[in-house]
């Protein structure tokens, strides 16, 4: 059941928050996540985002990428 409801907030949070970026597939989202960027943000497949980890800039993520809890991305 908890599965569940991760997918579907991560379905929210990619489909209608972020909708403006793009995300690839198996994309995983931790908890109190911060995505903004001015123009663009793209994410390629099997990307993992530790909780409260932010990404606060235009950026070009690559397939395989792992944030570990508590980062920060910044420019």
């Amino acid at each position: 059941m908890i599965k569940v409801f991760r997918n579907l907030r991560h379905l929210f949070l990619i489909k209608v928050i972020w909708r403006r970026y793009k995300f690839g597939k198996n994309v995983y989202i931790g908890r109190s996540v911060s995505v903004w960027a001015r123009n663009f943000i793209t994410v390629g497949d099997n990307f993992y985002i530790g909780k409260y980890s932010q990404i606060e800039c235009d950026a070009i993520i690559g397939n395989d990428v792992m944030f570990a809890n508590y980062v920060a991305l910044v420019g």
